[in-house]
């Protein structure tokens, strides 16, 4: 049974910050292609060597734990994005996205990701909250909000369970019924979770 149209990536990465921070760049990135069954053929990961780093790190480490004594030595950015493509291509697979692509697209487009490779599909968040909104399983955005949408009146929800939480937002792999990859927040982990997530949206259309 075709759950996919054609071979699709869902990758992952990690940063040493956030995208508003023009020296935050990857430093985890990871990937799991999968078939049009569903089934994963292939996977990729690597560290990748910071373009900056400086105390703004502070808060991206203590939520993935990779220090720059861990990426220091790692392989540069722009050898990443050629191994990535590489990857893609010696897969036959034309097709990319994330958990979060509106995260993950433009930190990977400053690591060097093309612009012009493969097509970037659906954001699997953006699958997920326009199930999960409807159902009751987020908490209302604040209409106040500049970027607030009518269209989407919810706050997004994030991909695993978070310790912290009261329940709600509901993660997408509680509300899923996904068990997730652990260690949580690592690029490989999270992307072959992300992957369980969309098939688990998938199969709720088959």
């Amino acid at each position: 049974m075709s759950l996919l149209r054609s071979r699709l990536a869902i990758l992952d990465t990690e940063t040493s910050g956030f995208p508003s921070n023009p020296s935050a760049s990857v430093i985890d990135v990871a990937g799991v292609i999968l078939d049009t069954d569903g089934a994963e053929v292939a996977s990729f990961a690597t560290l990748v060597q910071p373009l900056g780093w400086g105390p703004w790190a502070d808060g991206a480490t203590a939520i993935h734990g990779l220090r720059l004594a861990d990426v220091q030595d790692a392989p540069k950015p722009a050898d990443v994005s050629g191994d990535l493509a590489e990857w893609l291509s010696l897969h036959h697979c034309r097709y990319v996205t994330a958990y979060n692509v509106g995260f993950d697209r433009p930190m990977l487009a400053r690591m060097g990701f093309p612009a012009n490779g493969p097509r970037w599909a659906d954001c699997i968040m953006e699958r997920a909250g326009r199930i999960m909104g409807p159902a009751g399983a987020l908490r209302p955005a604040d209409p106040t909000h500049p970027r607030f949408d009518p269209a989407f009146p919810w706050l997004w929800p994030p991909l695993s369970p978070r310790p912290e939480s009261d329940g709600r937002p509901v993660s997408a792999c509680e509300f899923f019924g996904v068990d997730p990859v652990t260690p949580a927040h690592r690029a490989a982990s999270d992307a072959a979770t992300a992957a369980r997530v969309l098939l688990a949206i998938l199969a709720r259309r088959s």
